[in-house]
Parts: C-alpha cells; sequence; structure tokens
C-alpha cells in the first residue's frame, strides 16, 4: 500500500535526520564545554 507506506517512509526520514542533530549537536556542545573548562582552569589556576 503506497497511500500508507510513503507518509511512514517521510517519518523515519524526518526522524533520522533529528536523531542525528541531535548526537552532532550534544558533540559539538560537549566539545565546546570541554575546551572552556580547559580554558577556565588555565586562565585561572585554583590553587588547593
Amino acid at each position: 500500500m503506497p497511500g500508507i507506506s510513503a507518509p511512514y517512509q517521510a517519518g523515519i526520514a524526518r526522524h533520522k535526520i533529528y536523531l542525528l542533530i541531535l548526537s552532532i549537536a550534544s558533540q559539538v556542545i560537549l566539545l565546546f564545554g570541554l575546551q572552556y573548562g580547559y580554558n577556565l582552569s588555565i586562565s585561572c589556576p585554583i590553587n588547593a
């Protein structure tokens, strides 16, 4: 039944794209967070 499978395929494709964007965004945020934390620890070290 092409009438039922076409919207279903479109929904799967949209979901995969959403997951891909989400994973890339989380990696970018993690990378910037690590870089920011590293620069912060270098610029103002805490003497324990």
